[in-house]
């Protein structure tokens, strides 16, 4: 019944000519507006934006309109993004989607389009972890340098991972999130030795409880031949050094662009995964025009 109710929704659908976020992002459901658009208490309320980032009219200051997405948000009313357009804010939607307790994703053809508002959407409205937070702790005895890939904008500091005011990142169900660390070990060191831990946090969507989890990582969970992993860290490894070489970053001017398309062709052999195949093309694709 919801996801027939949301494919007619989807149908009727336009485009506009402008975008007015402080009218479209900030006047989400509430107690007391429109019976049809008001927030249901013990339900889950989301507000789904599609757009191209692009605030041209109104209220376009990031700042006035990222305090009010995050007042509504407060009021457990959570913001989802969906980019469009070749001239894409991404920045603009990334923050409301923070900001919103949501998330954010690009569709740049119909195909996508269908796949994202059809199938995944309707799937991924329900949340399974908020504000989950990851935090890996090196041993410098085992470690000798350590640097994450990407996450740039999602650092927070040491002290804030078990403060719960701090905002972290929403999970929802069959939802995954891959995070790439390039480290270094100290020669030497035995294969049972600790290199790391690894803490998760969440808060429980109903209850609000804070729950954690942790694992350890030793020198021989690390210690392998890039050839013998899983064609999932390949999958992963193209996909983050593509961004580093598309971004020109220091550490993606140390990457081949033909070496990430050949692990990229492997991973997707391995997997018989149709994203991962559209991978390879675009890694084969930045190679031509690089």
């Amino acid at each position: 019944m919801v996801r027939r109710r949301w494919h007619t929704l989807y149908a009727r659908l336009t485009p506009g000519d402008r975008w007015v976020p402080h009218r479209r992002v900030v006047r989400s459901p509430r107690p007391g507006s429109h019976p049809s658009a008001r927030t249901v208490h013990h339900r889950l309320n989301r507000v789904i934006v599609l757009s191209d980032g692009l605030a041209n009219t109104g209220q376009t200051d990031a700042d006035q309109i990222l305090r009010r997405v995050r007042d509504e948000a407060d009021k457990q009313i959570a913001l989802l993004g969906v980019g469009v357009g070749s001239e894409y804010g991404d920045a603009l939607m990334e923050r409301l989607a923070d900001r919103g307790d949501g998330f954010v994703v690009y569709v740049s053809d119909r195909a996508q389009a269908r796949e994202i508002l059809l199938r995944r959407l309707p799937a991924t409205l329900t949340v399974r972890a908020l504000d989950a937070k990851v935090q890996v702790s090196f041993d410098p005895a085992t470690v000798r340098s350590y640097r994450l890939v990407g996450y740039a904008n999602r650092a927070i500091a040491d002290d804030d991972f078990r403060d719960d005011r701090v905002d972290g990142g929403e999970v929802g169900p069959g939802h995954s999130v891959t995070a790439l660390d390039e480290v270094r070990l100290v020669a030497g060191r035995p294969a049972p030795a600790r290199a790391a831990q690894v803490r998760v946090r969440w808060l429980d969507p109903a209850e609000r409880a804070a729950a954690e989890a942790y694992e350890s990582v030793t020198v021989a969970d690390l210690d392998g031949r890039f050839e013998q992993a899983s064609p999932r860290l390949w999958v992963c490894y193209a996909a983050g050094y593509l961004a580093e070489a598309l971004r020109r970053s220091p550490s993606g001017e140390q990457v081949r662009l033909d070496d990430l398309g050949r692990i990229a062709n492997r991973a997707a052999e391995s997997t018989r995964d149709p994203k991962v195949r559209e991978l390879a093309v675009l890694v084969g694709r930045a190679d031509e025009h690089d």
